[in-house]
């Protein structure tokens, strides 16, 4: 895992990541504190890029990708952010996302034997690993996708359910008959299932095991103030290209900052607020049970029916906690995040990347002193973007000793 910062107001956007990266083998994982996340996407314009998650897509890795665009992007330039990931995207799906017809068929067989599983063990658990019901319990966790799978993800939004069968239909076949034992030769199970893949496949809340995050971040060249776009990619397979949008943010007259976290933002999170995430969740866990034991004893304390009916359709539980909340998330607001924004606004350049350092750092030591997985650590890298400066580095680790290596300065423009 990993942190990521980015810090906007209309001066700059100022953005930090770690460099921990988790890598994972069948011999067991590993952290590793050497990984580069953050990069200047162009050259010549006020454009990065930074990444968490699967530190490759489709077996080539993200650093990978983006020196290769941006050596392809030379000095070109587009009007907004927007159009840069856009591109960028294109630029993964025209180059057959860095990897063979063969790696992509095997990817595709890898999410569906995924999707067996996931919907297996779904129902097991349900049927209580009772064979008679097992089969029942299956076939209605697949009926329950096909059924609530309504919002597309945002590249499948032109899905066409019909020809994305066609192309998955001989790799479905393979997983079938691995498992004969459940699917047998009942035909419209098979074709039940290949369909759920399909939707869970297009819907938009479906999670996949390899999720990239990507953020591009910066200034297109009709943009005065900087803004931030994100889309998860999960995987591709021939003209299908799974991501879906994530986090957008932007600085306008009237928004004059912004915060935006990736990866592991709980420690951030709690700086915000004001209140760690899992003591939000217990305060909203006790209202729940509070008004829930509150009309309980009130019941319990009158005599007549007409009473008992009367506080039990006064006293509306879920309106109740839903109220108590909002007040909450209102004290919250007003007493944390307001005044924090406020102050955003008006720091310059230095005072936000001491502040997107200092986040990714207490993250770090919040790992490093509790009994957590050291996902967060390494070096910290700061960059800070602006219209008039462009890309500069505030701190960059190298893997080599810059004095000793000229030449890698001297060839940075012309490649």
């Amino acid at each position: 895992m990993t942190a990521l910062v980015s810090v906007m107001n209309k001066h700059a956007v100022v953005i930090a990541a770690d460099s921990a990266i988790t890598v994972t083998t069948p011999y067991g994982h590993k952290v590793i504190n050497s990984a580069n996340k953050v990069f200047a996407l162009s050259k010549y314009h006020p454009v990065g890029i930074m990444f968490c998650g699967n530190a490759n897509f489709m077996s080539t890795p993200i650093e990978v990708i983006v020196k290769l665009y941006r050596k392809q992007l030379k000095d070109r330039c587009f009007a907004t952010i927007s159009e840069y990931l856009s591109d960028f995207l294109g630029f993964i799906k025209n180059n057959h996302y860095f990897c063979s017809a063969e790696m992509q068929n095997a990817n595709m067989e890898n999410e569906i034997e995924n999707f067996y599983t996931l919907v297996f063990k779904i129902a097991a658990n349900t049927a209580n690993e009772k064979k008679s019901l097992f089969l029942n319990e299956f076939i209605l966790q697949l009926n329950s996708i096909v059924v609530n799978s309504c919002e597309n993800c945002t590249s499948f939004q032109n899905f066409l359910e019909k020809d994305f069968v066609q192309s998955i239909k001989g790799h479905c076949a393979k997983i079938i008959a691995k498992h004969e034992d459940v699917f047998g030769d009942n035909a419209p199970l098979k074709r039940l299932f290949i369909k759920a893949f399909a939707k869970f496949v297009a819907h938009g809340n479906s999670n996949f095991a390899n999720e990239t995050q990507i953020v591009v971040v910066g200034y297109g060249d009709k943009e005065i103030f900087p803004s931030l776009r994100s889309v998860c990619l999960y995987w591709g397979f021939y003209e299908y290209f799974r991501y879906n949008s994530y986090i957008s943010a932007g600085i306008t007259e009237d928004n004059s900052a912004s915060i935006c976290r990736f990866g592991q933002t709980d420690i951030i999170n709690t700086f915000i607020n004001g209140i760690n995430d899992n003591l939000k969740k217990a305060l909203y866990d006790i209202f729940g049970n509070f008004t829930s034991q509150l009309k309980n004893l009130m019941i319990n304390n009158v005599d007549t029916q007409y009473s008992k009916d009367i506080i039990n359709s006064a006293i509306d539980e879920g309106k109740l906690v839903a109220t108590l909340g909002a007040t909450l998330d209102n004290i919250i607001r007003e007493t944390s995040i307001a005044p924090l924004m406020s102050s955003l606004g008006i720091l310059d350049k230095e005072d936000m990347a001491e502040l997107v350092e200092s986040l990714i750092s207490i993250t770090h030591l919040n790992r490093r002193i509790t009994m957590s997985e050291e996902g967060v650590g390494g070096p910290i890298d700061v960059a800070i973007i602006s219209k008039g400066d462009g890309f500069v580095w505030k701190k960059r680790k190298h893997y080599f000793k810059p004095e000793l290596n000229q030449m890698f300065f001297d060839n940075y423009f012309r490649s």
